[in-house]
């Protein structure tokens, strides 16, 4: 079966952050958890290395990004490496977040269908020693979207560690 494909552009809000000026020590002594690409170890990200003040968050270009958002590397080494973000945190510039429109897509399809992606993503991604893809890279790139209940069902059984490969093939 196969269904439309359609650009995360199309039903995704996606957004990156920034990283405070280092030289104000008082922006890094707060409580809000900020996401640097090291931090996507693992598929929810629910712990992270640093935090940052409310007042780092009004003087700079990082924002909240909420629990849910799915992230994606940009930059350098990390570049492709994905996780769905468990907490409320902000994020440095170097990780794009993508929030689904909850009314066309659920967002553990996305990011399932966005891992898919990342040998494409790391094959389209430019610059010598530090490869980079761009927030206009991952809002062109196509996914197949079938209705609200096919993707919850397909998320599911990924989620039971079926390869994703075999999930797949049912839906291009």
């Amino acid at each position: 079966m196969s269904f439309p494909l359609v650009s995360i552009g199309e039903f995704c809000l996606t957004g990156s952050g920034g990283t405070p000026s280092r030289k104000i020590p008082e922006y890094f002594d707060g409580n809000i958890p900020w996401v640097k690409s090291g931090d996507l170890r693992e598929n929810i990200v629910t712990h992270v290395t640093e935090f940052i003040s409310d007042e780092a968050v009004k003087k700079s270009s990082a924002k909240i990004v909420k629990e849910g958002a799915i992230l994606l590397a940009m930059y350098g080494a990390t570049v492709g490496r994905m996780a769905i973000l468990g907490i409320e945190a902000a994020t440095n510039q170097a990780v794009c977040n993508i929030v689904p429109d909850e009314s066309k897509a659920f967002s553990k399809y996305v990011y399932y269908a966005l891992l898919d992606k990342v040998p494409e993503f790391l094959s389209n991604a430019v610059g010598g020693a530090q490869p980079n893809i761009s927030q206009g890279i991952i809002r062109e790139t196509k996914i197949p979207l079938p209705p609200l209940p096919e993707q919850q069902r397909i998320a599911a059984i990924l989620d039971k560690g079926v390869t994703e490969s075999d999930a797949w093939s049912n839906i291009r």
